[in-house]
């Protein structure tokens, strides 16, 4: 009998046979009832963790979240949790692996497209999903504080771990101090803050390697290919100092007299991906105590790796500029010692002096990058052997003659000083005769200390470099020191036989009425602009031209079409020098002029420069501006 309802209608009689009898379904969906109301919910639970289960168990889904707040300490809570947590990991999943991976995903919030692994709906994940995760940040900081960490870095190294499970490793490890920051914002723990869990990170590391190193004197197989990537990643997203203060002088002191050691080195180094080879080379020599140090820590990388030895026989040296004197004789001495095949500094110097010579980079390079490969020059002179030296003799000398004659032209002191006391260096280390080459010039703290550097002196010496070059510390080459720790000075130093003609009882002229003579004077023809900004001596001349070379640009079109390309090339690569007034927008109105008028030709080449390498990040931008700016009306 069922109950009257207006949603229920009865059947006719010719339907009551057998056959056609609705079941129990059809009738439901037919007559659907109310559902039952709920239980009632208690308000007070039992905050007793589960008992152990097999994994069946563990994958029962549960109604509702068991809440964790009530009878038993939290401290208790996450004790009990991580030790039943971890003991599961173990036993019916891949161990830690799978463990760090629910812990950031579960506490953290970032599981992404990818579900909880397989029989891992632990008590973890059941109370943590009832708060947000909250309760599940204090245990995957003990994952951590008890050097669980070892263990995953060696479980993921192992040939069974999947190519994709390595990926979201390397990406789950390296930006966990991100993500936490994200989202605990304020609530952080000090464990997640970068200056701390990367150095953990590098300690797990080292412990990684030394079971490595076990394994290997065991005469077991293993590999280092997932600490090699670990390693090149946190490296390229910028944090290699904070991990390569710890690794390398723990890996500099194991490697002294352990040849398995060295050759785990070796291949930590050769087992980063070549996108990440530059960060992680690049941090090791910045972070070595010597030559010797850096070259048991990178072994033949520089003749092994392209990246690597592009890095290390350009990049460093020609490229970059901020380096330290000690991280350039770090680098020299690491390939003075390598000579298997070819002898890499020889290389290194003819580059050296060939961009050192070149009259182009002595006017538009920083007078900072000039000092750095000066220094570089001196160092790689200490360096070889007079025999190495001697066979290259006329080679050098030729380069080096090409970069003084360019520098002692130069309207900058620093420039000419540099020049003089590089020739002095080339001179006395490789025509070494009772007449060497001397140049007259204030001596200073940079030309003492590339003196210094040429001096011979064996790579060991550099272990411990000291930080300054004094005047003090410091023998000059040919002066030599007071005997009283001063520095010598240019009477002293030159002797009598410099010392100029006393015109003090001279009658000077009175020139008060006189007036300059007019340097500012602006050349005629678009060819002589070219060359005033080619030998760029004279602030009014250069000042003189840019503020006439629009209008000169704009009068004659023909030439401006013949020397556009030229001139425009000037102009990209001129450096303010002299703080000329309004120099950036007079450059930019002769640049739009040479453009509109010669499109096709300086177009074609701005846009060919833009994508070039060797360009600072202002000229790209300047090229852009040009391109974009419209002309100015003739005035």
């Amino acid at each position: 009998h069922y109950p009257s309802s207006p949603l229920y209608t009865p059947f006719p009689a010719s339907m009551l046979s057998y056959s056609t009898i609705p079941t129990p379904g059809v009738l439901s969906r037919l007559n659907p009832l109310p559902p039952p109301p709920p239980p009632p919910f208690p308000r007070v639970h039992s905050a007793i963790m589960l008992p152990p289960a097999p994994p069946a168990r563990w994958s029962m889904p549960l109604s509702r979240p068991l809440l964790l707040h009530s009878l038993v300490p939290l401290g208790r809570i996450h004790k009990e949790c991580f030790n039943s947590f971890h003991s599961h990991c173990t036993v019916h999943c891949r161990g830690a692996e799978s463990g760090f991976r629910t812990l950031v995903g579960v506490g953290l919030g970032w599981m992404g497209d990818r579900a909880l692994p397989p029989g891992l709906h632990t008590p973890v994940a059941v109370c943590c999903s009832g708060g947000g995760g909250g309760h599940c940040v204090p245990i995957l900081e003990q994952f951590l504080q008890e050097e669980r960490m070892v263990r995953l870095l060696c479980e993921a190294g192992d040939a069974e771990t999947l190519l994709a499970d390595r990926e979201v490793l390397l990406a789950r490890i390296t930006a966990l101090p991100d993500h936490s920051a994200n989202k605990l914002q304020h609530a952080n723990r000090p464990l997640f803050y970068p200056e701390n869990y990367y150095r953990l990170l590098a300690r797990e590391m080292l412990a990684a390697l030394e079971r490595i190193h076990q394994s290997l004197r065991d005469g077991s197989d293993s590999s280092v290919s997932f600490l090699s990537q670990l390693l090149g990643k946190v490296c390229i997203q910028g944090h290699s100092d904070m991990v390569l203060q710890v690794l390398v002088p723990r890996l500099a002191l194991l490697t002294q007299s352990d040849g398995i050691w060295q050759r785990i080195c070796w291949r930590l180094v050769e087992d980063v991906p070549e996108r990440w080879m530059e960060s992680v080379v690049a941090g090791v020599v910045r972070a070595a105590a010597g030559p010797e140090v850096l070259s048991r820590l990178l072994g033949s990388i520089v003749l092994k790796n392209k990246k690597a030895e592009f890095v290390l026989t350009h990049k460093f040296l020609l490229l970059q500029y901020h380096h330290k004197t000690r991280v350039l004789q770090n680098l020299l001495g690491y390939l003075a010692r390598e000579k298997t095949g070819r002898c890499l500094l020889e290389e290194v110097l003819r580059r050296l002096l060939t961009a050192w010579g070149c009259g182009a980079s002595v006017r538009h390079s920083p007078v900072e990058q000039q000092a750095y490969i000066s220094r570089a020059i001196a160092i790689c002179l200490g360096l070889l052997s007079p025999t190495q030296l001697e066979e290259q003799r006329t080679e050098l000398l030729s380069l080096s003659l090409a970069g003084v004659q360019c520098r002692l032209g130069s309207s900058l002191p620093r420039v000419r000083r540099l020049g003089m006391v590089v020739a002095e260096c080339v001179s006395g280390r490789i025509d070494a005769g009772p007449h060497p080459l001397n140049f007259q010039y204030e001596d200073d703290d940079e030309t003492r200390e590339v003196r210094s550097l040429c001096s011979p002196r064996p790579p060991s010496s550099w272990e411990n470099p000291p930080q300054s070059h004094r005047s003090e510390d410091l023998q000059t080459d040919s002066g030599g020191t007071r005997a009283d720790g001063g520095s010598p000075g240019p009477k002293e130093q030159f002797g009598p036989e410099s010392e100029l003609d006393s015109d003090d009882e001279l009658v000077p002229y009175d020139l008060s009425g006189d007036s300059e003579l007019g340097e500012g004077r602006a050349p005629v023809y678009l060819t002589g602009c070219l060359e005033v900004l080619l030998n760029v001596e004279s602030a009014g001349r250069v000042g003189a031209t840019l503020n006439a070379l629009e209008r000169l640009v704009r009068r004659n079109p023909s030439a401006a079409r013949e020397v556009g390309v030229e001139l425009t090339k000037v102009l990209l690569h001129l450096e303010d020098r002299f703080a000329t007034p309004g120099f950036s927008g007079l450059r930019q109105q002769a640049m739009v002029a040479l453009a509109v008028i010669g499109t096709v030709s300086v177009v074609q080449y701005l846009t060919a420069e833009f994508y070039a390498v060797n360009y600072s990040l202002s000229q790209r931008l300047h090229i852009l501006d040009v391109s974009v700016c419209p002309p100015l009306p003739p005035s």
